[in-house]
């Protein structure tokens, strides 16, 4: 099911994400409150090394999500999917 909605629902929480940060940006704006650019450019006088954690936390976080590190494992699941099409044509999934 998530490999025939799994774009929606990336897509949707992606939307959701958007829209929250939107209204909490505006929300600041509007009353004088902190924004994000406020609150890292504090956090960075505060402990100039903010900004070099977050990167790393952020570039390790991308490695793990998008890096296909183990080509042997894509051919694995390839055999599988062809292994579930089989079964299902014979009736047994």
């Amino acid at each position: 099911m998530m490999r025939r909605y799994g774009r929606w629902v990336w897509l949707a929480f992606l939307f959701a994400f958007a829209a929250i940060f939107f209204y909490f940006e505006m929300s600041a704006l509007n009353n004088d409150g902190l924004t994000l650019s406020r609150f890292i450019y504090n956090a960075n006088q505060a402990f100039p090394l903010v900004g070099v954690l977050f990167g790393m936390l952020s570039g390790g976080l991308a490695v793990h999500f998008f890096w296909h590190w183990d080509p042997a494992a894509q051919e694995r699941i390839r055999e599988l999917e062809a292994e579930i099409a089989r079964l299902k044509r014979q009736g047994w999934a």
